[in-house]
């Protein structure tokens, strides 16, 4: 048996769900907080621990885990009366999972150490449909002691861990990634309409485009799978694209990085919110183009 036995789980979304049960399936005693009764009903029935609130997660933890939307709502929940600072907690450690601007990640380690806290910088790569395989990917950084103890619990969620360095470097990987994939969720969506325009099928498009240097995730895997079978249920949600953008152009423009088509994509993503496709996967940026050509 792993040498973590309890951890505390914040966060219980549709990945975070995911997570927690693979946890549970290695063998690790799992207690799981979320602000929706719905979402710890799911974990106790897979053989977890209702926890009702961060500090009773984290009490009596060997190691907890957050996956929350952004920085402010992991501080939140380390912080205050019922936070997980509050809590006795053997191993503390806090693994975040989430992803956050590079900056926030150094600053959150600096206040958990504060409170004598340690705390890993560990992103996740790859959709909530690896989370709920446990095929995830995760970008580990912190102290080496803390990568040592944390890994059978990766190890229990995913299949690749790959070490990147000190605090901050996993969450600069993680938006560099992300600003990769999601400024390239648009230009697919464009190139495929405009090659419709022409006549070419998706099919016909990919054919060509995967076999050279054109060739991207959406390309390869997410549009064939989601939008062009008429599936746009959020695998990775436009909402969660938008703000990991918003992160990487404000990143970027602190490091005095010139960035020309952040931007440009950032108002595709906008567009779909006002929409009302927020909640859509990222593939449906692709219709968002197609109405956006009807209307011309």
């Amino acid at each position: 048996m792993a040498e973590l036995q309890r951890i505390g789980f914040i966060g219980l979304g549709t990945m975070g769900q995911g997570m927690a049960k693979n946890l549970l399936k290695g063998g690790f005693a799992v207690q799981g907080f979320d602000l929706s009764s719905e979402a710890i009903a799911a974990v106790v029935a897979a053989g977890g621990t209702a926890a009702d609130s961060p500090k009773a997660a984290a009490e009596g933890a060997d190691l907890v885990i957050t996956m929350l939307p952004n920085a402010p709502h992991v501080e939140g929940v380390m912080t205050g009366l019922e936070g997980i600072f509050a809590a006795d907690s053997p191993g503390r450690r806090i693994l975040n999972t989430s992803t956050i601007d590079p900056g926030e990640a150094k600053r959150l380690a600096a206040l958990a150490a504060d409170s004598g806290w340690h705390y890993i910088d560990c992103p996740m790569g790859r959709t909530a449909a690896e989370a709920v395989a446990g095929t995830s990917l995760f970008m580990l950084s912190g102290a080496a002691e803390d990568k040592v103890a944390v890994r059978p619990a990766l190890e229990a969620m995913g299949t690749d861990v790959v070490d990147c360095g000190a605090v901050g470097q996993a969450s600069t990987i993680k938006i560099t990634n992300n600003y990769l994939s999601i400024v390239a969720a648009v230009t697919t969506a464009e190139a495929l309409r405009f090659a419709e325009a022409g006549g070419i099928t998706p099919e016909r498009l990919f054919e060509v485009v995967n076999s050279t240097t054109a060739m991207n995730g959406h390309t390869k895997m997410n549009f064939p799978r989601k939008v062009l079978a008429g599936d746009v249920a959020p695998g990775f949600a436009i909402d969660h694209a938008r703000k990991d953008l918003g992160i990487a152009i404000e990143a970027m423009a602190r490091e005095g990085i010139p960035c020309f088509t952040g931007p440009a994509c950032l108002k595709a993503y906008d567009e779909a919110k006002v929409q009302g496709r927020g909640g859509n996967d990222w593939s449906d940026i692709y219709n968002l183009v197609g109405e956006g050509a009807k209307k011309r």
